[in-house]
């Protein structure tokens, strides 16, 4: 089992452009249609973003 520290020092150096990769790879073992993986992966990277804006707004 991993060091819950070793996969949290992991994804900190994690990169916008792996997301993206990353989930584009696993969208497509369920959605089929290039054009289509896209776009479900750009609905999730956006989805993260606004929550992430939304989340550091409510913070302060």
């Amino acid at each position: 089992m991993k060091n819950p520290a070793d996969i949290h020092a992991n994804t900190e150096n994690s990169t916008l452009g792996e997301l993206i990769a990353a989930l584009t790879d696993e969208t497509s073992h369920f959605v089929h249609d290039e054009r289509e993986v896209y776009r479900v992966v750009a609905y999730m990277v956006a989805d993260l973003l606004n929550k992430q804006r939304h989340d550091s707004r409510t913070t302060h």
